[in-house]
C-alpha cells in the first residue's frame, strides 16, 4: 500500500522540461512568423504591418488554446487567480504589438509548473520560493555566513574546546580474603 502523503505530482519533471521547450520554440516560432510576414507585407505588398499582427493574433490563440488545454488536462485549476493571472498575462503581452516578441508562453510554462509543483507539495521549489521571497522583502542578510556552514564552524570549534578526556582513575585492585 502506498502512502498517501506521497501523491503524484500534476506535472512530473519529463513533462515540464518538454512544455518549457515546446513553449520556447513556439515564441521562436512567432518572433519569426512575425518578422517574416511583417517583411513580405511591407517590402513586397506595401500594405504595412496589418498582416504580420494578424498572424500574430491567430498563433496567439493557438498557444493559449495547446497549453490552456495542456495544463487543463494535467489538472491545473484555472479558477485560482496564480494560475489565471499568469496566462492572462501571457496572453495580454501576445496581443501588444512589438511587445509580443518577448517570451511571454514561455514565462506562463513555467510560472505555471513552479506554481503547480509547490501547490502539489514539491519541498525543494517551495524552500526555494520562500527564499526567494524573503530575499525580496530584504529579510536576507546575505552578508551573514549561511546556517549550514555556521553549524560546521561551531562544531569545529565545540571539539576544539572540548578537553582531552581526563584518564580514568586507577581501580585499585581490592581483593576479599576469606
Amino acid at each position: 500500500m502506498q502512502d498517501s502523503s506521497h501523491k503524484k505530482p500534476r506535472i512530473d519533471i519529463v513533462t515540464g522540461i518538454i512544455l518549457f521547450f515546446l513553449a520556447l520554440v513556439f515564441d521562436i516560432m512567432q518572433t519569426g512568423a512575425l518578422a517574416l510576414v511583417g517583411l513580405v507585407a511591407v517590402n513586397t505588398l506595401g500594405v504595412g504591418v496589418a498582416p504580420g499582427i494578424a498572424v500574430g493574433a491567430l498563433m496567439n490563440f493557438a498557444g493559449m488554446l495547446f497549453f490552456g488545454g495542456t495544463f487543463w488536462y494535467l489538472g491545473v485549476n484555472y479558477f485560482k487567480v496564480k494560475h489565471a493571472a499568469s496566462g492572462i498575462f501571457a496572453a495580454l503581452i501576445e496581443f501588444i504589438p512589438f511587445i509580443n516578441i518577448l517570451p511571454a508562453w514561455t514565462s506562463y510554462v513555467v510560472t505555471t509548473i513552479i506554481i503547480t509543483r509547490i501547490e502539489d507539495g514539491d519541498s525543494v521549489l517551495a524552500k526555494t520560493a520562500l527564499k526567494a521571497t524573503k530575499a525580496a522583502k530584504g529579510e536576507i542578510d546575505f552578508k551573514e555566513e549561511p546556517r549550514n556552514k555556521r553549524k560546521k564552524r561551531e562544531r569545529a570549534e565545540e571539539e576544539e574546546n572540548e578537553d582531552v578526556s581526563l584518564p580514568e582513575e586507577e581501580n585499585e585492585d581490592v581483593s576479599l580474603a576469606a
